[in-house]
Order: structure tokens, then C-alpha cells, then sequence
């Protein structure tokens, strides 16, 4: 069994200058049978540099399919009552069709993790790399937000889009059979 993550949300208040060390709680919002929602600060002294939740649920490995909570036992009173300032999870628009296409990659063997499939972190750095270090240059990150939607595995092209509402870009990445495998908005 393994955690999976389904979604995850990040707030940037202010820059790091990583001088001194940074100081990071995280505790469980709230949780039903199937998933539990983490949330978390990052912190320097009595100062809030960023807010983040995920979205997680347990993951059977050799079965290849997600479980319930009480397949790994997890308590049900683990619910912590503090509340960060983080509006929930957001509906983001699963279509691509009016988005530009930007780049392609292929999931490659050090994009996997223990479940064979492409690991969640590979995919914050597809949505970064829809944009290029002169757009970063000019833009700080203020805001991102990534849902997980479909696995992909080895050997799998993903083709990134995005699309720009203002300050705010939607982000897509598309299996070549058309099966969406995330989706998010980074809002700068």
C-alpha cells in the first residue's frame, strides 16, 4: 500500500531567502473513508511565507486500485480543528481544445515512482515548464493548483497546454490517446 496523491494546492505569500531555516506544520483538515486532506504552513518565525493543502488517498499496489482508510487501519479522530486561510480545491475545466500546445514529454524511467506510475512531482515540473526563464524572469509565482486525473506510465507522451486568463494560467497534460492525466492553474 502506498499514499496517492489526487490534488494539490500551494500559496506563495512571500519569498524565502533561505538564510535561516524555515519551519513547516502539517496536520489533517479533514478526512471520509476513502481520503484525507493535509494541510500545511511554512513559516519563519511568527511569519507565514506559504499556505499548501493535498488531496491524498491510500493505494494498493498490486492490485493497482485505491482503498478505503480502514485497509491501512488509519483512525478516524485524527482531525485537527485549525483552518489556514486557503479557499478549497478548485473546479478546473478538463478540456483543451481552445488551450496551445507547448511541449511534449516522455515519461521516462526516473519519472516513476514505487507504483510504476509517472510520480506526482514530475507533474509540478511539466506545469513549470510550460513557461520559459524569461516569462519566470518577469513573474513570480503566487498560486498553484494541480489535480491528478489519470495515471500515465512508462514509455507515455504527455503533451502540455495552457491557456491565459490574466494573471491566472490553465494548464493541461494529455496522454496522445487523448486521456487527460492533469490539470491545474498557476496564477502569477
Amino acid at each position: 500500500m502506498a499514499w496517492m496523491y489526487t490534488k494539490y494546492k500551494m500559496r506563495v505569500i512571500k519569498q524565502a531567502d533561505f538564510s535561516g531555516p524555515l519551519h513547516m506544520e502539517t496536520w489533517i483538515e479533514k478526512q471520509d473513508k476513502v481520503r484525507i486532506w493535509q494541510d500545511l504552513k511554512v513559516s519563519v518565525g511568527n511569519e507565514v511565507y506559504a499556505l499548501g493543502r493535498l488531496e491524498s488517498c491510500v493505494f494498493h499496489l498490486e492490485e493497482q486500485k485505491i482503498g478505503k482508510l480502514s485497509d491501512i487501519e488509519m483512525p478516524q479522530d485524527v482531525v485537527c480543528e485549525e483552518k489556514i486561510a486557503l479557499d478549497p480545491f478548485a473546479k478546473i475545466k478538463r478540456d483543451v481544445s481552445d488551450m496551445e500546445y507547448v511541449f511534449s514529454h516522455k515519461v521516462q524511467y526516473s519519472d516513476l515512482d514505487k507504483s510504476h506510475h509517472m510520480a506526482n512531482l514530475r507533474y509540478v515540473n511539466l506545469m513549470e515548464n510550460v513557461f520559459s526563464p524569461e516569462f519566470y524572469d518577469c513573474q513570480r509565482l503566487k498560486e498553484l493548483e494541480l489535480h491528478y486525473v489519470a495515471q500515465s506510465f512508462y514509455g507515455d507522451e504527455i503533451r502540455m497546454y495552457q491557456k491565459s486568463t490574466g494573471d491566472t494560467y490553465q494548464i493541461a497534460g494529455v496522454k496522445t490517446d487523448g486521456t487527460i492525466v492533469m490539470s491545474g492553474t498557476m496564477t502569477f
